[in-house]
């Protein structure tokens, strides 16, 4: 890499240079990893909000009033906010958007 630099008439130390190339190239990976681990969070996100969901309908059908009806739409809204984030992040990609939340369980 550096004689190719040095043809076009540019002078660089080739160990700086490979020193930099490694700290892009190790940067990458741990942005890499920092994605991969915001997706699964909100995919946590989006498993507990469903949870959520569930359990304040199941409280709704029991003892139907005002205030288990509005704990139930609120858990609503809310598992819907998660799961359009986790979809947002992945780009719409139902399929991916299935197989993340089918990696972090039940």
């Amino acid at each position: 890499m550096a004689a190719l630099f040095r043809r076009h008439g540019i002078d660089v130390d080739p160990v700086r240079l490979e020193d930099r190339a490694a700290a892009l190239k190790s940067r990458a990976k741990i942005n890499d990893a920092a994605g991969v681990e915001h997706v699964r969070r909100l995919a946590i996100a989006v498993k507990k909000a469903r949870r959520e969901a569930e359990l304040c309908e199941f409280d709704w059908r029991v003892d139907p009033n005002s205030d288990t009806l509005h704990a139930a739409r609120a858990a609503q809204q809310a598992r819907t906010a998660a799961e359009n984030e986790l979809r947002d992040q992945l780009l719409g990609d139902q399929d991916l958007f299935a197989d993340v939340l089918r990696s972090v369980g039940r």
